[in-house]
């Protein structure tokens, strides 16, 4: 089992975006900072999106302005869910899995910062941070990501011009050291849609993983309204 790095990623530039902007502010850095395992197994919080009835492509799902139809075989959690609840009723080989490896409470801690994550059967993570577009431009948000993604150990590789079906921005690339001395991929991209900025970020134990998780998930996302 590979360590779960997007999440984490995401969750650390939904965490430096700025003030002011209520749950996705300061307060989020701090809960980042100084929630122990012991505290976060304590916490509690109300789901704020809803899961809608499914198709033959997969399940919508709706989180914050997002519809996304999530991959049949996929574990699906928007903000506020129960991870482990999600992940024993649909994948409890990647749970357990996570839970052996000591990975889980880090999952759990990130998910609920991020708006949306998905886990694929094979362990791989998609998932979105949605900001205001007027707390934080594209490159402000692209120079917050490569500062956090450096503070956590990780290469940054680069960035490029991106367009695609929610809007236009930047591709950033970046390779992950694991605990088992593997280095795995990840992918992120922002994109300025509408009045947000939505950051995208994937990854996979090769770059070509990362982008195409990405790349079919974002393809199966619409904005929602």
């Amino acid at each position: 089992m590979k360590l779960f790095s997007s999440a984490v990623v995401a969750a650390l530039v939904l965490a430096s975006c700025g003030s002011g902007e209520g749950e996705d502010t300061a307060e989020t850095t701090a809960a980042l900072t100084e929630t122990t395992q012991a505290e976060l197994a304590e916490t509690t919080t109300t789901p704020t999106t809803a899961e809608a009835e499914g198709d033959a492509n997969g399940t919508q799902v709706t989180a914050k302005n997002l519809t996304i139809t999530v991959p049949d075989g996929w574990t699906s959690v928007v903000k506020g869910e129960d991870l482990e609840a999600k992940l024993a009723e649909t994948n409890p080989t990647v749970l357990a899995g996570l839970q052996a490896s000591g990975q889980f409470e880090q999952l759990r801690l990130s998910s609920s910062l991020v708006d949306w994550v998905g886990i694929s059967p094979q362990g791989t993570t998609v998932n979105y941070v949605t900001v205001p577009l007027a707390s934080l431009s594209v490159e402000a948000m692209v120079t917050n990501l490569q500062t956090q993604i450096e503070a956590q150990g990780s290469t940054f590789v680069g960035e490029q011009d991106y367009t695609g079906p929610l809007g236009s921005g930047k591709k950033v690339t970046f390779e992950v050291p694991l605990p088992t001395g593997i280095t795995a991929f990840a992918e992120s991209r922002v994109i300025e849609s509408g009045d947000d900025l939505i950051v995208a970020t994937s990854d996979g134990l090769t770059a070509e993983l990362a982008s195409s998780l990405l790349d079919d998930i974002i393809d199966r996302t619409e904005l929602a309204g």
